[in-house]
Parts: structure tokens; sequence; C-alpha cells
């Protein structure tokens, strides 16, 4: 049973009805996968903000790519590799699915910024500059198959970037997302999955300036709930700049999932496509 379960960590199930019976072929399969799938392809989009319906987009395609590989897969199919997206948005309010518009504190008729429904879990927040937004589009079959062990891993790789900064943060047991003197809420988390392809991801408060806009909203469903940000809990706030509180953020995410993080550069379209920024990729299918 246990070695039926290692290879199910690896290979879509479907996949083994698929095999013409041969053990030799599930193993060759297996060990290819085994050696993919630690690699993470990673976009560090820090050029500039992004629309947020244009990242959404962009991930929503990443996943289906994905998710019908998986489906589809056989035991000559090599798996897509894991993403992990990285960047700023500009100014956007954000309604997961149990969210609604009475947690919005402003006339969506005329709204301060842009504000969009999506099917992430949790209710509102606020992205835009100042912040760091990570989206991983996970094949949790090569991690493990437990949304909640996500979340609470997603919390570890945030609790380690801040403790690199000597900002001592921790979990709220109702709650997911990190918090500081249990009091104010430095990272937000809000996460989808389909065929345990994960979408979605997690907000970093760095700067001070990403925590005022919080005001028009009722963060996390929570009216009493204080937002902080990073910067809020360092001496100097000049030694954690954001570019540096990324890269700690990129390394502390590669060390916790176990993944070697492979470059690459291009940006979401406003079709929610990709704009190619010097650097040939594989093709549409396979990224």
């Amino acid at each position: 049973m246990e070695r039926r379960k290692r290879f199910d960590d690896v290979v879509n199930p479907r996949s083994r009805f698929m095999c013409l019976g041969g053990r030799w072929l599930r193993a060759l399969h297996a060990a290819a996968a085994l050696r993919a799938d630690r690699q993470c392809w990673f976009y560090d989009l820090r050029s500039a903000p992004i629309d947020y319906r244009a990242a959404h987009a962009w991930q929503l395609q990443l996943r289906r790519e994905r998710a019908g590989a998986a489906r589809q897969a056989t035991a000559w199919t090599p798996a897509l590799s894991d993403v992990f997206i990285l960047l700023t948005h500009r100014p956007v309010y954000t309604l997961g699915t149990r969210a609604t518009e009475a947690h919005l504190k402003f006339d969506t008729a005329q709204p301060p910024c842009q504000w969009v429904r999506t099917e992430r879990g949790g209710h509102v927040t606020y992205h835009g500059p100042g912040q760091l937004v990570g989206y991983p589009i996970l094949d949790l079959r090569r991690h493990r198959c437990d949304l909640r062990w996500y979340v609470r891993t997603l919390e570890e790789v945030l609790l380690q970037t801040l403790a690199h900064f000597g900002v001592r943060a921790s979990r709220m047991p109702a709650h997911s997302g990190v918090w500081v003197d249990d009091a104010y809420k430095v990272a937000a988390i809000g996460v989808s999955a389909t065929r345990w392809i994960t979408c979605h991801g997690f907000a970093l408060n760095v700067e001070r300036q990403s925590v005022p806009p919080f005001a028009r909203v009722v963060p996390c469903g929570l009216d009493s709930l204080r937002i902080g940000c990073l910067h809020d809990f360092v001496p100097r706030p000049e030694d954690a700049p954001l570019d540096a509180v990324r890269q700690v953020l990129a390394e502390r995410f590669a060390d916790v999932f176990q993944l070697q993080l492979v470059p690459y550069h291009q940006q979401p379209t406003s079709e929610g496509g990709r704009e190619e920024a010097g650097v040939r990729t594989a093709s549409r299918t396979a990224v």
C-alpha cells in the first residue's frame, strides 16, 4: 500500500490504467516525474505593478493547462512544471467566495479603485503598491493533497520571511494568514484548487502605503481587524526594502516547498495571455 501511495503522489491515478500493465513503464514515468517535479517556473514581475484582471486570467490559464494535462496524462506524458508568480498589483479590492458588497465601505458605482469578484476562498482584501503578492500554481499531488496543509505551509513561508527581518509573527488558530503581536494582520491567504492544482495565494504587506486602503473595506470579514505591515515592526524600514523582501520571500518559498525556482521573464497581457520579455519559453501548452 505504501508503494502505491508514493506512486499516486506523482502520477495521475487515471494514468495507471493506461500503462499497458507494465510495471517498468510506471516506474519509468514515476522516475521522470520525480526528476521534474522539483522544478518550479518563477515569474518575478518586478518592473511595474500588474493589473489584477490580467494576472487573474493568466493564473486560470496556467491552472487549466495543468488540470487538463493531469486528466489526459499517459505513461509517456511528462508533468507540467509548478509555477510561482511574484508581483505587485495596481490598486484593487478582491472579493472571495465568502464576501458580499456589505463588506465594502464605498459606493460601488464610484469606487476608489478597481474591485473584482473572484473564486478564491475568503472575504475581502486589498492589493496594491507596497505589497508583495504570490501566486503559486502547484500540483499538490507532488507535495501533499491537503488544502489545510497547503495553507499552513504558505503561512510558514511568510513566517520565515518575517523572521529573517527580525519580526516575530504567528498564526491564529481560527483564521488563515500571519499576525504580529497577535493583533496586527500583516499577510493574508486565499486559495482555490481544481484537480489538486492550486490558484491564487498570499499577500504580504511590506510598506506602510499598503495599509490605509484597508480602511475602506471589512478586511477578511472581521470588523475589528487591525492591519499592519512589515515596516511597522522593524527599527529601520530602509533595512527591509521591497526588493530585499522579495528575494527572501522567493528563497523561503523554494526552501519550504523544496522546489528549485527556474526564472522566467514574461508578464500577462490585458487579455490574460503572456507577453515575452526577451526570453523564449516553452509553448503555450507547456506553461
